[in-house]
């Protein structure tokens, strides 16, 4: 779906199974991702390095908690902006969110490069699983700039095809460069957060040409739009602060649950690798109501920019009863399926 006015037209229940396809398809394919990282690590290293990939998770969750406020508060003004017919309130909306996220992406990762160590003590780092961790952490760190493509800017304007492509194409660059660099080039930890930086990369840089360089766009963002502007930063903020609060709970809960299990012994870095495991197995089944709740939020936005108040409400009911109805249906598989996954 190339043009924006689709989301006012056509039949919300087919455009939500269109939108929801899509980016669940983007999603599963991370999840994929997810477990094939897992599995070179575990056997191409060892449990302790896998203990180290887990103790290292709260920094992504940080960093994904940054993307995901400034990406659904965007996003949510661009559909609006768009559905109101206002480009270049459009533009500044996707602009601001940009700036926003390259500026604290850039203080997140130079701080947490300055102040590795305790920030190692403080992610229960210890022990012999403490050089990988830092070793894998200093990789994320230093790709802190690239660790989003903005796929949820790309959605608010109806591309969806192009915001699955900035997932896949990750992805599968991360898939390849995995066994190259964990184990033909024998880096250990150091391949794994290299090559998920790799991607990351690749990602943004696909991100970056699609608001840059691709023509025929209903919008263009100039360098007068990267300028933070007020009122946008803070309804940006407003409608994605309970993005940041869910993603920093998680966050908080990960350190502390990683805390308890390590113990600097052989017993902890299992069971911190058995945790490990277990968390990309859960974020794999989750992902459809991820997917879901992507698909429909440029479908709600973008009408009721327009004021489109009976298709918005569609759009919500159809979105709640489709994730409901996978998440008890995934929650029943997995308690039938739990044995055989362990």
């Amino acid at each position: 779906m190339a043009d924006p006015a689709e989301l006012a037209t056509r039949p919300v229940g087919h455009l939500l199974w269109h939108n929801c396809s899509q980016t669940t398809l983007s999603v599963g394919v991370y999840g994929v991702y997810a477990l094939t990282n897992a599995w070179f690590v575990a056997r191409g290293v060892g449990p302790g390095a896998m203990a180290a990939v887990s103790l290292a998770a709260p920094v992504l969750l940080v960093l994904g908690a940054v993307s995901t406020t400034v990406g659904a508060g965007g996003a949510s003004l661009v559909s609006r902006r768009l559905g109101a017919g206002d480009r270049a309130g459009a533009a500044r909306a996707a602009g601001n969110a940009l700036t926003l996220y390259w500026l604290t992406a850039a203080v997140m990762g130079i701080t947490g490069l300055l102040a590795i160590e305790p920030l190692l003590t403080a992610l229960g780092a210890h022990g012999d699983v403490r050089a990988d961790t830092r070793d894998y952490l200093v990789v994320l760190l230093a790709g802190t700039l690239v660790a989003t493509g903005f796929s949820s800017l790309v959605r608010a304007e109806g591309r969806m095809r192009y915001a699955t492509m900035i997932w896949v194409v990750a992805v599968l660059t991360q898939i390849t460069l995995d066994p190259i660099l964990i184990l033909g080039a024998g880096l250990g930890v150091r391949g794994a957060a290299l090559g998920t930086v790799g991607g990351q990369a690749v990602s943004a840089g696909m991100a970056l040409w699609f608001f840059f360089g691709l023509r025929g766009r209903p919008y263009r963002i100039g360098a007068r739009d990267l300028l933070p502007h007020s009122p946008t930063v803070r309804a940006l903020l407003g409608v994605g602060a309970p993005s940041f609060l869910f993603g920093i709970g998680a966050t908080l809960l990960t350190v502390l649950v990683n805390n308890v299990l390590t113990t600097g012994t052989a017993a902890g870095t299992v069971a911190l690798a058995a945790y490990a495991v277990c968390a990309r197995i859960q974020t794999f089944v989750s992902m459809p109501q991820l997917g879901i709740s992507q698909g429909v939020q440029p479908i709600v936005g973008y009408n009721a920019g327009r004021g489109l108040t009976g298709r918005v409400r569609r759009a919500r009911v159809l979105a709640l009863r489709a994730s409901a109805g996978y998440g008890i249906a995934a929650a029943l598989a997995l308690a039938v399926g739990a044995e055989p996954l362990g």
